[in-house]
């Protein structure tokens, strides 16, 4: 017997967990033959929040750390951590003002950095430092306390190989309304604005960009590359439709790369990422033949811009909207449509997919389409561990519709973790997660010093999802675990 997961619970019975059910199970398993696994599902009543916007990252612990941007405590958000088998998932902390929506950084100090949209003595933005086990906590950064120092972060920072945070924020408090591109040194120090877009007052274009809604990206040269969602040369068009800028670390050589235009994409809001060979790979929310986005490739010189895929619309509409991409060990690139996938008469354009893509846009495949008990509109692009596994979140979706926080991988899980517990009004209801059709038995105790009694021997579902009611839970200590044969 092995045993996969233990807990310590103390059983107390409130009001009766409710849960949200679909017909689209066999449907989805059916589309992939990637193992899919939920790790985590949100509900706004738990201290973890719900609506994952942002994906999430590894922490130096090894353990997935996340944003949700609903909380418990009220509509600021939370800090979550999550094991990568589902066990142990916690509120790490809940942010006392500001929306995370961005993604976090790991710290070379083993810190969680993070930027909340309107957080802040001034509700301009913030930046903010935690531990992983929540204490800490610490806002680095106010925008709006020096002039024209921006507003309306909505993306993390990153670390630049002098070890100062770099980012960007949609505004400022200036008439330009049209964003910065800032450093700072990660004790709040230092902070320096490098580049503030501008509109022309002549024309009232953007030439060098505006609204930038994405993470920069540290290249392999040291220098600092973005994207903007507005702005651009590109004046033939009903709005601007984005650029791709690089600038140095110090805030000279601002230089656009690229001005989009609707046949190569616009609408710029997912970060860049750099292949081996030193190009950089984006995708864009708009353009392309069916206005659906489209994944695009230049050279950190602004050379050689090709548009590699397009994708295309859904029968009602709406734009795939791809995320930003993930360079996995295979050599292809990994992410997530907003929609698209399997369809149902409330959600006819899809409920979201992952999908893989060779580095020159051939091979494109979806590797997996969400059913909405299992996820459903991935706002985020997936993380890659090294052994090719993908994480990533889903803001909506899940048993509460709060959004899950899942994983898939070439092998099925070796374990079965519990992943969630509530008291109900008829007991003590576990959900645990594993392998589709896995074995395994719910056990539990009165005391570690007693044996272990077998609760139930079942299997999980086609998504690896289980729930066992213990109904004979008493307002008492108890322990559970969870074994395989």
């Amino acid at each position: 017997m092995t045993i996969t997961s233990f807990t310590r619970l103390r059983y107390i019975f409130v009001a009766a967990l409710s849960l949200v059910a679909t017909d689209a199970r066999e449907a989805a398993a059916q589309t992939t033959g990637t193992n899919y696994q939920q790790l985590m599902f949100f509900d706004a009543a738990r201290s973890w929040g719900a609506n994952p916007i942002s994906g999430v990252i590894f922490g130096s612990d090894g353990t997935l750390y996340g944003t949700a941007v609903t909380s418990v405590t009220g509509n600021f958000g939370a800090l979550y951590g999550v094991a990568t088998n589902g066990a142990g998932h916690r509120a790490v902390v809940s942010l006392p003002y500001g929306v995370p929506y961005g993604r976090l950084l790991a710290g070379p100090d083993g810190a969680l950095y993070g930027t909340a949209q309107n957080g802040g003595s001034l509700s301009a933005g913030s930046i903010f430092k935690v531990d992983t086990d929540g204490g800490g906590y610490t806002n680095i950064y106010s925008f709006g306390t020096t002039p024209d120092d921006g507003a309306d972060i909505i993306e993390g920072v990153v670390m630049g190989l002098d070890g100062a945070l770099y980012g960007t924020t949609s505004d400022d408090f200036t008439t330009n309304r049209c964003g910065v591109i800032f450093k700072i040194n990660p004790d709040g120090t230092g902070y320096q604005i490098l580049h503030q877009f501008s509109t022309n007052a002549v024309t009232g274009a953007t030439v060098d960009g505006s609204t930038p809604r994405a993470r920069l990206l540290v290249g392999r040269d040291g220098a600092l590359y973005g994207t903007t969602a507005g702005g651009g040369s590109t004046l033939n068009f009903p709005y601007d439709p984005g650029t791709v800028f690089k600038i140095n670390p110090d805030g000279t050589g601002y230089q656009v790369l690229h001005s989009f235009v609707f046949s190569d994409g616009y609408d710029t809001q997912t970060e860049l990422i750099q292949e081996t060979n030193g190009m950089l790979f984006g995708t864009t929310a708009y353009g392309g033949p069916d206005d659906s986005g489209v994944i695009f490739t230049l050279s950190t010189n602004g050379t050689d811009f090709a548009v590699l895929y397009n994708f295309t619309t859904p029968i009602y509409g709406a734009a795939a909207q791809p995320s930003s991409l993930a360079l996995a060990p295979d050599g292809a690139f990994y992410g997530t449509t907003q929609v698209g996938g399997l369809t149902n008469a409330t959600y006819p354009d899809g409920m979201g997919t992952v999908f893989r893509v060779n580095t020159d846009g051939t091979g494109y495949t979806t590797i997996y389409s969400f059913s909405g008990e299992d996820g459903r509109l991935p706002t985020s692009g997936v993380t890659v561990a090294a052994d090719g596994t993908l994480y990533g979140t889903t803001e909506f979706g899940g048993y509460m519709d709060g959004g899950v926080v899942f994983k898939l991988s070439s092998t099925p899980p070796a374990t079965v973790s519990i992943i969630d517990s509530a008291s109900t009004s008829n007991g003590f209801l576990l959900t645990a997660s594993g392998a589709p059709a896995q074995n395994w038995t719910v056990q539990n105790t009165a005391s570690l010093r007693s044996a272990w009694q077998i609760l139930a021997t079942t299997n999980t579902d086609t998504f690896g999802l289980f729930q066992y009611l213990d109904t004979g839970a008493t307002n008492s200590i108890g322990f559970y675990r969870t074994a395989t044969p």
